[in-house]
């Protein structure tokens, strides 16, 4: 029997993102719940589901809790003593800890089986959410010794209602990978980040694409990050030891004017990466941008995405851009082409300037 109710613990990115794919499902609107009241409201007028409390996740049947990974553990119990019969999972990227974390304190780990969506953005917030960040992903499962048939078969049907293919594993086996293929190139993209500064004070304005792009994940919030890291820690100190080993060797082949050795190195990263799946790629879709001009008050930007709704236009991208000198800010709204023009009609009538649609 699959979940009639969804409840989302957090709605940042993630939890968000997963509450709009439910809904582009025709789903329940979940029941979304956040410590930040104005999240879940914004959350909501994204069309992610209905704001709440946890009071009403007592009568959900599935709970995700889309939270930073050292919170999951508590707010399992709680949730857990509140509602005695819903499931749970997580999205967090370590495992291994938080499974540990939630046995310590007694959860009942029947009903839980701990999860990770492989799918992010560096944008956080769910303002940056997108009902399509699952499709084509691979959401991995690694329930525990004691998880139930039902408690991992709800996990899979989450995957597959927001476009994603479950898998399942130990969760050694995935913070084994994952301190690889993502935690080791989160670590390194900040230290390659923060070597800006020795290339003097034309580096900023020499950096290209190339360092743009290798430095991308540095824009990653550094709260979230050090949970994760350290909740994966001693995985990933392996990986950047072997790393090191490998820069090492480099610098001593550079230092030496080996070229041997500089060769292989860059033939072996450009073989690895061949090694990469190609993901199946969706027909392309054609995007405008309208810029809206908001005062910077409280309840502003639900209204905006409430008058989206209204008008039957998805927003697929958002950027806000603050004015530092007067109290307003652009907001840039991400649709597809074909809605621009009644977006821009409804955001007028609404009494709001549009900027720009380009």
């Amino acid at each position: 029997m699959t979940p009639e109710q969804v409840g989302i613990v957090g709605t940042g990115l993630i939890g968000t993102s997963i509450g709009m794919a439910l809904m582009r499902r025709g789903h329940a609107a979940p029941m979304l719940v956040d410590t930040d009241a104005g999240a879940a409201a914004t959350a909501a007028a994204l069309g992610a589901g209905r704001a709440g409390n946890e009071g009403d996740l007592a009568s959900c049947d599935h709970v995700i809790l889309a939270i930073p990974p050292a919170a999951i553990a508590a707010t399992l119990l709680r949730l857990q003593r509140l509602n005695l019969h819903a499931t749970f999972s997580d999205v967090g990227s370590v495992k291994a800890s938080v499974i540990s974390d939630a046995e310590a304190l007694d959860c009942d780990m029947t009903r839980f089986c701990a999860a990770h969506p492989i799918a992010g953005r560096e944008r956080g917030g769910p303002t940056a959410a997108v009902p399509e960040l699952f499709d084509d992903a691979i959401w991995v499962a690694t329930p525990s010794a004691l998880t139930s048939a039902r408690a991992r078969a709800d996990v899979h049907w989450v995957a597959d209602q927001c476009g994603a293919r479950a898998v399942e594993m130990s969760a050694a086996e995935h913070d084994r990978a994952l301190a690889v293929v993502s935690h080791l190139p989160q670590v390194v993209a900040s230290l390659v980040a923060g070597q800006l500064p020795l290339a003097g004070a034309a580096g900023p304005t020499l950096a290209g694409r190339g360092f743009r792009d290798t430095t991308r994940l540095a824009e990653s919030d550094p709260g979230l990050w050090v949970q994760i890291a350290l909740g994966n820690r001693l995985e990933l100190a392996g990986a950047l030891e072997a790393h090191a080993a490998r820069v090492e060797a480099l610098v001593f082949a550079l230092r030496s004017g080996d070229a041997a050795p500089v060769e292989r190195v860059l033939q072996e990263g450009r073989t690895a990466r061949g090694l990469l799946p190609t993901k199946s790629r969706r027909v392309a879709i054609r995007w405008t941008r309208l810029g809206v001009v908001l005062q910077d008050q409280p309840g502003e930007l639900a209204r905006l995405f409430a008058v989206a709704g209204d008008a039957g236009v998805n927003i697929e991208d958002v950027a806000i851009d603050h004015a530092t000198d007067h109290p307003v800010g652009l907001v840039a709204l991400d649709v597809e082409a074909e809605s621009a023009v009644t977006l821009a009609d409804a955001v007028r009538a609404a009494g709001w300037h549009v900027l720009t649609i380009d």
